[in-house]
């Protein structure tokens, strides 16, 4: 039935910056694809301003919660707060005009849009606009502090639950029509406040019955990211109070990933839930040519014939994309076929990796326009309206690739391999690390690891805030270049 497109993260990983030109391509190649699901969450944060300042808030403690571009993903599934934002009032109308023909687009082309509700995060000033309202402070995530995380969650029993959640959907389907399937995750990598399998189907029914109250025909997709990310917690029990708290067929699961990790075969298919088979394989967008693929190509076609199955399709799930375009195409055409692929015809040998100089790693990426730093800035700076956005705009997109955080909170999580990056990043990091191997052996003196870590930090901070420009068109003859190479490192 479905074949869905598209991760949480891959927004902020891979989408930050487009531009109408590169959402209409890759729009046309899903309908090429055969996708018809898959999220259209771009400029919801105008609407969710909207919202907050006709509960009272102003606009400063709006500024203090959205982060900057590069980290949307994140403060919309209540993980982070303010960091790298605010979000300049020329972004809220950009995405909105980009959402426009986002979901023209998609429709036009028979494919259902995924459209973003409420999961419960709130920021702070909505406690002090209403002060008795039920919400409790969250804890970090992912090596953040509160100065830019622990969020605050509301009680599902508040009525600001609904109030918050109907009125923003409500908005939102009127800006921008609806094919009444919703995505919200309230517990994304953050434990919840209590394993009592009561209050979590307190919490899943409030974020429907938020969904209901402005589309009576909602249909609440999650992704089942927590399940597989903290098995401890969601123990059956648990993860049964979660799903069964909303009607059966009102709810699809994402088994995110399910080509390593599949949750529908300890779940009993999610207990009744219909649920989408993903290959997930990609994070943070890293580059690399791997990938499971003889579990991919046999995966969904042992869930469909799983005992008393809910799969209703398959799904391409990256959290970032530009890397491997041969599993992507194996997963797509999976979702069509009857019987996995006869493995003689699944693929030929991919080719070795180059282990060679970075310089000249760097030199072959510089030639390929998919695998340039300067594609990445530029498109980010190409957003901004003015001198300050644009510098703005820049940090987010080095830092995201870089330090993740602003003390390298996630360090080299969405590391990549892009001409520019290669030398002026990784290469001075390897250059710094090996001198200091070399002068620790010369003088007897032990490898300090924690000296270590405060000097490359200040290189790594260093690249994030030096202004250098680098190129947004390739330089060189790539294929050329990689015959040299091989000749010059595997010589015959």
């Amino acid at each position: 039935r479905f074949r869905y497109y598209q991760n949480v993260c891959t927004q902020s990983y891979s989408f930050a910056w487009w531009d109408w030109e590169r959402w209409e391509r890759e729009i046309d190649w899903m309908a090429l694809s055969g996708i018809n699901l898959a999220p259209a969450f771009t400029g919801q944060e105008a609407v969710w301003q909207r919202v907050y300042r006709s509960l009272g808030l102003n606009q400063s403690e709006i500024d203090a919660y959205f982060t900057g571009p590069a980290f949307l993903a994140w403060n919309r599934m209540g993980n982070l707060r303010g960091w790298a934002g605010p979000l300049p009032p020329s972004w809220h109308l950009k995405q909105l005009y980009l959402q426009y023909r986002i979901v023209e687009r998609m429709r036009s082309l028979g494919m259902a849009t995924v459209l973003p509700a409420f999961a419960g995060h709130v920021p702070q000033g909505v406690l002090r606009v209403f002060p008795h309202v039920n919400a409790t402070r969250l804890g970090g995530w992912s090596h953040f502090d509160c100065t830019y995380s622990c969020t605050y969650l509301l009680d599902p029993e508040d009525p600001m639950f609904q109030v918050i959640g109907t009125l923003f959907l409500k908005e939102l389907v009127k800006e921008f029509g609806t094919d009444h399937i919703y995505s919200a995750d309230t517990f994304n990598e953050m434990t919840p406040l209590s394993s009592d399998p009561a209050y979590l189907a307190r919490v899943s029914s409030a974020v429907f019955k938020s969904m209901t109250g402005a589309d009576p025909e909602a249909v609440w997709l999650m992704q089942g990211w927590l399940f597989q990310h903290q098995p401890d917690f969601w123990q059956p029990a648990q993860v049964q109070a979660l799903l069964r708290a909303v009607p059966l067929g009102r709810m699809i699961v994402l088994d995110l990933f399910a080509e390593s990790k599949p949750v529908y075969l300890w779940t009993e298919s999610f207990y009744g839930q219909p649920f989408i088979w993903c290959m997930l394989h990609n994070f943070g967008g890293n580059h690399g040519l791997f990938g499971t693929v003889e579990a991919i190509n046999r995966g969904p076609f042992a869930a469909r014939s799983f005992p008393n199955s809910t799969m209703v399709g398959t799904g391409v799930v990256p959290e970032g994309i530009d890397q491997n375009d041969m599993v992507y195409e194996l997963m797509n055409e999976v979702g069509w076929r009857q019987e996995p692929r006869p493995p003689p015809a699944l693929l030929a040998a991919g080719g070795l990796l180059v282990y060679a100089l970075l310089p000249e790693l760097d030199s072959l990426l510089s030639s390929h326009s998919l695998f340039l730093l300067g594609r990445w800035l530029e498109s980010a700076r190409a957003m901004a309206t003015s001198d300050r956005e644009a510098e703005q705009y820049e940090l987010n997109a080095r830092n995201q690739v870089t330090l993740w955080g602003p003390s390298g909170n996630i360090l080299d999580y969405a590391n990549k391999q892009l001409g520019g990056l290669v030398l002026d990043y990784y290469a001075v990091r390897w250059s710094l690390f090996v001198s200091v191997l070399v002068e620790s052996l010369n003088s007897g003196i032990p490898f300090h690891q924690d000296q270590f870590n405060q000097a490359v930090f200040q290189v790594e901070r260093g690249f994030v805030y030096n202004r250098k420009r680098y190129p947004a068109v390739p330089a060189g003859d790539t294929l050329q270049i990689s015959r040299r190479l091989f000749l010059k490192y595997y010589p015959r």
